[in-house]
């Protein structure tokens, strides 16, 4: 995250160790544009509600199925690309 951030990315991220508040801060601030990109643990596994997200890209692998499906969310499927790191 520090790394995207330092190399010119403007990055957000949600994390376990970020209070509930400031976790939908930073979400809410991502779906107005103030980040174009959003790092999240599996703190966001049960699915963020973003309309128009063209990418969700997986750091690592789910160790299930069902486990996938919850953490890409409620993404529009219509438009979406997901791509392993």
């Amino acid at each position: 995250m520090r790394s995207l951030n330092t190399s010119g990315h403007k990055a957000g991220c949600i994390h376990g160790d970020k209070t509930q508040f400031e976790r939908m801060e930073t979400y809410q601030a991502f779906k107005k544009g103030e980040y174009p990109i959003l790092v999240a643990t599996d703190v966001a596994a049960r699915g963020l509600d973003i309309k128009g997200l063209a990418t969700v890209i997986n750091f690592d692998a789910p160790p299930s199925i069902d486990s996938h499906v919850h953490r890409i969310g409620m993404f529009d499927y219509d438009r979406l690309s997901v791509s392993a790191a």
